[in-house]
């Protein structure tokens, strides 16, 4: 009875110390449209719930009228005529504002979970993982057209970022584009080819390629995963 009274107390300690972390996962799941699920006797029941809910999702979506103020804004979602049906959606967002200077959104294109899309940017990397062969759409560019040439500048950055995202190693360099009409649309055609060097580092799972156009101020990125040196072929 003794050793039983024992488990009863710290079980029921366990469940005490359980219910701030339940809350937190109730929470974060009412705030992003979801669900929170406690321990079960029936599992079942609760994965055709999950499958059913399924059968019910809806894509709504819908562009803000006013400029972007950096807040935090609520969001409503009523289905007109029906008090039966329980409706779950995210509760808000956060409308931030684009970066104003070209650092800041230099900052953003190398921090920012997805890759920048403003300049189309291919990466293939050699068979010794030691250059990457870029192509770079040429007509996502501002080229400008100066007597019989048409000329441009970009910028290409290679980001090495560590895993816990507090520091970057940036290296760049500038390629100046002085066309001819003929290359120019050939480059329009097929993209502008640019071999990266990536020099081999066991730490460094991927790098991020930032191209900026100087003449227009866009950006474009493409993340790259990098195989361990020990995984790439010999050649």
């Amino acid at each position: 009875m003794g050793r039983d009274l024992t488990t009863n107390r710290l079980y029921a300690q366990m469940q005490q110390d359980m219910h701030p972390i339940q809350g937190v996962f109730r929470e974060l799941a009412d705030a992003t449209g979801g669900r929170a699920f406690r321990r079960s006797s029936n599992v079942i029941g609760e994965l055709d719930g999950v499958v059913n809910d399924g059968r019910a999702t809806y894509l709504l979506g819908f562009s803000p009228s006013q400029p972007a103020d950096g807040q935090y804004h609520l969001l409503t979602v009523k289905v007109v005529g029906r008090k039966d049906v329980t409706v779950r959606y995210r509760a808000g967002y956060k409308y931030e504002k684009d970066p104003s200077t070209l650092k800041d959104r230099f900052i953003k294109a190398v921090w920012q979970p997805t890759d920048a899309s403003d300049i189309g940017v291919s990466a293939n990397p050699e068979s010794d993982g030691s250059t990457l062969k870029l192509k770079i759409a040429a007509n996502d560019l501002a080229v400008a057209q100066e007597g019989e040439f048409w000329t441009d500048k970009v910028d290409i950055f290679l980001v090495r970022r560590d895993d816990e995202g507090h520091h970057a190693q940036v290296t760049g360099q500038t390629m100046a584009l002085k066309l001819t009409s003929g290359t120019y649309q050939k480059l329009l055609r097929e993209g502008i080819p640019f071999d990266q060097i990536v020099e081999k580092n066991k730490d460094t799972g991927s790098v991020r390629i930032v191209v900026v156009d100087e003449n227009s101020g866009r950006m474009g990125t493409i993340t790259v995963p990098l195989a361990p040196a020990a995984a790439r072929p010999k050649v």
